[in-house]
């Protein structure tokens, strides 16, 4: 791994709400995104366990840290300046998120995304997130200002595509899937997308690694801001749920043509 902040820099310069775009670890130099070594580093969160948390996991969705590669307690501590008890707890928590499996004769290593975990992922986002549209438009929260929201997240992501950028590509891509499950305004709902999120937007950067198509990204994002015009809560829930179980299938045959040349985890211990 390479070189990183001590844990007095962590607690001291981080700030959780200056996130990078996550990109292939081929692609953060050509799409403009800081590497983790170059990143701000980490000031304090709630607790030195959360700056290490949040250190390993914007690494991993970022595709710095590959799937299956193993993670050393002992050099993290080291490489972080903070103990082994604080990363092993650290690791405790990216495993809860699913970033991080925990192996009886490895230790931790970082989660193997199959094509099976990916089309489980997308089919869990589709019931979600087609449900929280069809309540924003249910409940009148899809209006005029919300439909210019939506119109400059469509913009961003135009503009990503426009100049090959596929870090900016993906983050405009979250961002206007987040930003209209956010007018359902039910906090629990969208507690559990978020953690969709977090992993659907991994698959996007591996997605996007193997066969970058900013022309269909572009169209597809448009016709769906299109029927949310239409502000018809059934019509909505079905171009939502359509919309996602296209890029699910997409991803899951790109993986499943990749798959052999990824690594297989072993049995997670307990």
């Amino acid at each position: 791994m390479r070189q990183v902040p001590s844990c007095r820099t962590i607690r001291q310069s981080y700030n959780r709400h200056d996130r990078r775009t996550p990109v292939p670890r081929q692609s953060v130099s050509q799409a403009g995104i800081l590497t983790m070594q170059e990143r701000r580093p980490l000031s304090r969160p709630q607790s030195l366990t959360d700056a290490v948390v949040m250190y390993v996991r914007d690494a991993v969705i970022n595709g710095e840290l590959a799937p299956g590669q193993q993670l050393s307690e002992a050099s993290l501590a080291q490489t972080l300046g903070t103990s082994r008890g604080t990363v092993r707890e650290a690791m405790r928590v990216l495993a809860n998120l699913g970033l991080v499996s925990r192996s009886a004769h490895r230790g931790p290593v970082v989660t193997v995304i199959t094509p099976r975990r990916a089309r489980e992922i997308y089919t869990l986002r589709d019931l979600l997130e087609s449900f929280a549209a069809r309540m924003a438009a249910e409940e009148g929260r899809i209006d005029d200002a919300a439909i210019a929201m939506l119109e400059e997240r469509q913009q961003a992501l135009a503009e990503a595509a426009r100049f090959g950028d596929v870090g900016a590509l993906v983050e405009a891509d979250m961002q206007l899937h987040q930003s209209l499950s956010a007018l359902a305004g039910d906090e629990l709902l969208l507690e559990h997308l978020a953690a969709i999120y977090m992993h659907s937007r991994r698959l996007l950067v591996y997605s996007d690694l193997y066969d970058p198509d900013f022309g269909a990204v572009v169209a597809r994002h448009a016709r769906l801001v299109d029927v949310i015009r239409g502000r018809d809560p059934g019509t909505i829930e079905r171009a939502v749920s359509d919309h996602i179980t296209e890029v699910g299938r997409s991803i899951v045959a790109k993986m499943s043509a990749a798959s052999p040349a990824l690594p297989e985890p072993e049995p997670a211990s307990s």
